[in-house]
């Protein structure tokens, strides 16, 4: 808070600085546009406007005895005279001005300087020269054509064509800085120009306060979840109003300004106009925080008002649902808006009805719009959150705090689904865990007792047996116990595959040259019952991602489903998919012809204990192609079945990664 208030003030700062750069350099726009004094337009009308007074007071005025003498009525007299002092007066002043008034007639010469110095006026650096037909000077050759000066210049050369004389007026060269036609405004001007950017830094560094604090006020004002403020408790209609009523001292003091002769004049409306601008700036940020909290229409008198009216006439609260004449409601909306287009038409030329048809079918429109606009909000947010739960984020939230009344119970329903889906994932969870615990209890208990069948199995081959059949029946044993502790260990592992708890060592793999490792080894195996290995070669190296030891036991798995279930003397195919096929992944495919007829669906095929032999007569257990898939998607991989008649196809899936020489190119 008080560093809102800190910045709230750098801002009423910046208004004040901002204002005094912008003052001094309106004050002296004239001085801003030239580049010496010489070239401002207020010298030039002060010059020209001392050379019509020379003209007049020694061509038409003369001299206070001969307007005296003139026959004309008594106060043309006296306004001649009072325009003679005048005259003579503002001579007086320009102390810094000196003419020569020359009849091209005569050759008399009219001047306020000696005849010594006639001779070199039009030596001076700043001189003009008047004639009937022309203006010459020696410093600005636009001299004379601005609207106020141009005005001048044509009299002064009709009056001096009148008399047949020329006018020549020039600067002294150095300037008396109590002169107050030339000297005091020259100082001026060099002062302006000294301090010129000092002004403009002013306003930069003005404008800069006020939009740094005006972007820091709001984004750091409020937020979705944030509380109300004092301000924003007063209605957004009631602080427009205020707002608008403080701009009227503003108005009221710039109408009684009519002189401005320093920037402390300024002070009193400057304050005014800060008043103002706070009032508006906290109606502002009132609004932003209204906008942040997604509350600025609900907090609209006008629009609490009109929707509870709307809503009156369209929800059935004893129901909780729409009233089934909304139709009508639709129907009225049209005819209301067909009203107010033929009140328009009508009123077109009947300045009353005109303005007001507009701003009612103006505002008819945007209330009705932002009550639907509400409804179709609520109604986003529901599906929103609907899609979401149905992607797998179960706890997605819907507040149905924000939703409108009429789905408000909708809401609520699906809350309620939620908090139940929830329960049942967690008992499945629960489930999940309890089986794979079971599982591990149960191996972990099994393997003590196996393991001393299996000692006590060596210890008794070791003794002297000599009957053939007791034989048989140790080596019956033996099979049978380290079939018993493979299926426990398999067991334990398939077991610690589906919940992820295995050890992940990721790193790049030539896949084919591990996959010839693997089928090395079940060489004999495949020989025996006359399986011929078909294998492409891809374009080395086939390179993955992936955990070595991990991998090997997928294929391994997956080699060992072959050599129990694939049929005799057929050909097993693997195929390695390359990037050019699949620009996002690469993949093995192995296929054989299955022994036993596959009358079942591929995924079950990678549940635990489901065998394609139903008979049970071969040797597995039902968790090679199980463990092989939890192991594959461990790594970010996956295993997918495929069943076409007796043609079985198991396919490893890998993301692909980029190699070197790839990254070279």
């Amino acid at each position: 808070m008080i560093t809102k208030a800190l910045v709230l003030l750098m801002m009423v700062g910046g208004v004040f600085i901002g204002a005094w750069g912008f003052y001094n350099i309106a004050i002296m726009e004239d001085a801003y546009q030239s580049e010496n004094f010489y070239e401002t337009q207020q010298f030039e009308e002060d010059l020209a406007r001392l050379a019509h007074n020379i003209v007049e007071k020694e061509l038409v005025l003369t001299d206070e005895a001969s307007i005296l003498a003139l026959e004309i009525p008594e106060e043309e007299k006296s306004e001649k005279v009072r325009r003679l002092r005048i005259i003579e007066h503002n001579l007086k002043q320009a102390k810094d001005l000196d003419y020569m008034l020359v009849s091209k007639m005569t050759k008399r010469v009219i001047s306020n300087i000696s005849k010594s110095q006639q001779t070199s006026i039009l030596d001076r650096s700043i001189y003009v020269r008047w004639d009937y037909a022309s203006v010459e000077t020696s410093f600005n050759p636009n001299f004379g054509q601005n609207y106020f000066s141009n005005g001048i210049n044509e009299d002064i050369q009709r009056l001096l064509g009148l008399s047949q004389h020329e006018l020549i007026v020039a600067i002294k060269p150095e300037l008396d800085p109590a002169s107050l036609y030339f000297g005091e405004p020259y100082n001026t001007f060099t002062n302006f120009k000294q301090h010129q950017n000092e002004y403009f830094i002013g306003i930069i560094i003005g404008l800069f306060l006020i939009l740094f604090g005006t972007v820091y006020l709001t984004v750091f004002t409020g937020n979705e979840n944030g509380r109300k403020q004092f301000y924003d408790y007063i209605p957004f209609e009631i602080q427009v109003i205020l707002a608008f009523v403080s701009t009227i001292p503003v108005v009221a003091i710039g109408e009684q300004m009519h002189t401005i002769n320093q920037f402390m004049d300024l002070i009193p409306i400057l304050v005014a106009l800060v008043t103002s601008l706070l009032f508006w700036f906290f109606c502002y940020l009132s609004t932003v925080r209204r906008i942040k909290r997604g509350a600025f229409f609900k907090e609209l008198l006008i629009s609490q008002v009109l929707i509870k009216i709307i809503e009156a006439m369209t929800y059935d609260r004893k129901q909780g649902r729409l009233k089934p004449w909304l139709l009508l409601l639709l129907v009225a909306y049209g005819g209301m808006n067909m009203f107010f287009i033929l009140l328009f038409l009508v009123g077109f030329n009947i300045g009353i009805t005109f303005l007001l048809s507009l701003p009612m079918f103006i505002a008819f429109n945007i209330i009705v719009l932002l009550f639907v606009n509400e409804r179709i909000r609520t109604l986003n947010k529901m599906m929103h959150a609907t899609k979401e739960r149905v992607n797998g984020h179960i706890n997605y939230p819907l507040e149905t705090k924000s939703l409108t009344r009429e789905f408000r119970e909708w809401g609520e329903e699906l809350n309620q689904q939620q908090i139940g889906m929830e329960k049942a994932l967690e008992e499945a969870m629960k489930g999940e865990r309890m089986k794979t615990e079971l599982i591990t209890n149960v191996t972990h208990d099994l393997k003590n007792p196996l393991t001393s069948i299996i000692n006590y199995v060596d210890l008794l081959k070791n003794e002297e047996i000599d009957s053939d059949d007791a034989k048989n029946y140790l080596q019956i044993l033996e099979e049978k116990s380290l079939r018993l502790k493979s299926l426990i260990e398999q067991l334990v592992e398939a077991s610690k595959a589906s919940s992820g708890n295995v050890e992940i060592d990721l790193e790049s793999l030539d896949a084919y040259v591990l996959l010839q490792q693997v089928i090395g080894e079940y060489e004999e195996a495949f020989a025996d019952k006359g399986l011929i290995m078909v294998m492409d070669e891809p374009m080395p190296p086939f390179m993955i991602e992936g955990d070595g030891r991990l991998l090997h036991r997928v294929m391994d798995n997956l080699m060992a489903n072959v050599a129990k279930y694939a049929l005799e003397n057929t050909r097993v195919y693997i195929s390695f998919i390359e990037k050019e096929k699949n620009e996002s992944h690469v993949a093995i495919e192995i296929k054989n012809i299955s022994k036993e007829a596959l009358n079942m669906a591929p995924e079950l095929l990678t549940e635990r204990f489901i065998r394609g032999d139903r008979s049970r007569h071969t040797e597995g257990n039902g968790l090679g192609l199980s463990i092989a898939k939890s192991l594959s998607e461990a790594m970010g991989a996956s295993l997918d079945i495929g069943i076409d008649g007796d043609l079985f196809k198991a396919t490893l899936t890998f993301p692909c990664i980029i190699t070197n020489a790839e990254l070279d190119q």
